[in-house]
């Protein structure tokens, strides 16, 4: 059988996603997903915006068949890290950021049928940039709640939005490209063992 190194992991039907070895493999990827998203708030928190939270969300919803799961990831990631790292004005402003990065989820999951390729490399930046900024202007006072005091929520948040498209863009390419490099080494080893299971 042949399958292309960048299929999720439901591309191999002999494995069953819900048996007990599978169910212990997807706690162990859950749990490394997290601790590096935790990990990366950190390593880069004098950069705004600039983390790897949106990948790993959206490798999540790629990876896990069950969405549950996925989403688990990056609301960890965040109320863990959120523990140390500065707080939000209002616990409406923390559900909506919390919320948006729901998103990348939904569009990994459309990934696993190679749909939205490049929506989903841009759209959960835009996304997030654009409710954020529309919950710190509305509930915060930083900014007049008025037209004028909206756009200029926006406009003084397009550092942070281009910031969060860049993390986007490298941490995805990264954490893409090495599970496509992994799946490419274990394609090889998979069909070696259906070979040697048939000659028997």
């Amino acid at each position: 059988m042949s399958v292309h190194p960048f299929a999720s992991p439901s591309a191999f039907p002999q494995d069953s996603r819900l048996s007990p070895r599978h169910i212990v493999s997807d706690t162990v990827v859950l749990a490394g997903l997290v601790a590096l998203g935790v990990a990366g708030r950190f390593w880069f928190r004098d950069i705004p915006n600039f983390t790897p939270t949106t990948a790993l969300a959206l490798f999540a919803g790629f990876y896990f068949s069950r969405r549950w799961m996925a989403a688990v990831v990056p609301l960890s990631i965040m109320v863990l890290s959120n523990l140390w790292l500065p707080s939000y004005q209002s616990g409406v402003e923390m559900m909506v950021i919390y919320a948006a990065l729901v998103l990348p989820v939904v569009l990994g999951h459309l990934l696993r049928q190679n749909k939205w390729m490049g929506v989903a490399a841009i759209a959960p930046s835009l996304f997030f940039y654009l409710v954020s900024n529309l919950a710190v202007w509305g509930m915060g006072t930083l900014y007049a709640r008025t037209p004028e005091g909206l756009l200029e929520c926006y406009y003084y948040g397009l550092p942070f939005y281009r910031s969060m498209l860049l993390g986007d863009m490298i941490f995805g390419a990264v954490i893409f490209g090495a599970y496509a490099l992994a799946r490419a080494s274990l394609v090889p080893a998979r069909s070696v063992r259906a070979a040697m299971c048939v000659a028997q």
